[in-house]
C-alpha cells in the first residue's frame, strides 16, 4: 500500500496501530485498562529501540500522562516533540481505515517527522510482541476454550474464532450477527449430558 521505502512503511504501520488503538480506546472504554496494561507491558519489556518505535509510543502517551509517576514516559533524554505528536495525531483520528492512513503517508509533513525523529527513515520498527503471529494465538486460544467447553459438557458451537482488521469491520460485523442469532436459538447455556 505504501511501497519498500522504509520511512512510508514505518510511518503507515505507527500510524495504522495508533489509529486502531485509539479507535478502541474510544469505542470500548471498558477495555481501556487492559489496552494501557498490554502497552505498558510491552513497553517495560521491550523499550522503544528506534525511532519509529519511540514515536509509536510518544504518540500513545499524552503530556498528562508522561508526567505522571508510573505510566508511560518518555526515555531519559528523549522528549516528544508536541507539534509533530498532534500534527499526526490530527492525521490519525481524520484517516478511517487503513486506505486512508497509506494514503496520507504520501503527504508533504514526513519531512517533519523525519526531523523530529531523525533515523526513522532507516531502522524499520520492529514487530510489537502484542501483534505478531496473532492468528496462530488466537487458535490456541480457541483449542483450549473448546476443550473447555467439552470438558463442561456445553456444545461447542457457543464458541467462534474470527478475525478483524480495520478493513473487516462490516464483515465481522455480519459474523457477530450470525452468532448472535445461533445463540439466541440455542438458549441458555446447559450442559449437553
Amino acid at each position: 500500500m505504501t511501497g519498500d521505502d522504509c520511512l512510508r512503511l514505518n510511518l503507515f504501520q505507527v500510524l495504522e496501530y495508533v489509529r486502531v488503538l485509539r479507535r478502541i480506546r474510544q469505542r470500548w472504554p471498558g477495555a481501556r485498562n487492559l489496552l494501557e496494561f498490554g502497552l505498558e507491558t510491552e513497553f517495560a519489556q521491550r523499550p522503544p529501540q528506534g525511532p519509529a518505535e519511540r514515536l509509536f509510543r510518544d504518540l500513545l502517551v499524552g503530556r498528562a500522562e508522561r508526567d505522571s509517576p508510573g505510566t508511560l514516559a518518555p526515555a531519559p533524554g528523549k522528549e516528544v516533540d508536541d507539534k509533530v505528536r498532534g500534527m499526526l495525531l490530527e492525521l490519525v483520528d481524520a484517516s478511517a481505515n487503513v486506505f486512508e492512513s497509506a494514503a496520507r503517508v504520501r503527504e508533504s509533513w514526513t519531512a517533519e517527522v523525519v526531523a523530529a525523529y531523525p533515523r526513522i527513515e532507516t531502522q524499520p520498527v520492529r514487530t510489537f510482541s502484542f501483534l505478531p503471529d496473532c492468528t496462530a494465538r488466537t487458535a490456541k486460544i480457541a483449542d483450549e476454550a473448546q476443550d473447555l467447553l467439552r470438558q463442561n459438557k456445553i456444545k461447542p458451537e457457543r464458541l467462534k474464532m474470527a478475525a478483524v482488521c480495520s478493513v473487516c469491520a462490516e464483515s465481522f460485523v455480519k459474523h457477530i450477527d450470525s452468532f448472535f442469532e445461533t445463540l439466541k436459538q440455542l438458549g441458555p447455556a446447559k450442559s449437553t449430558a
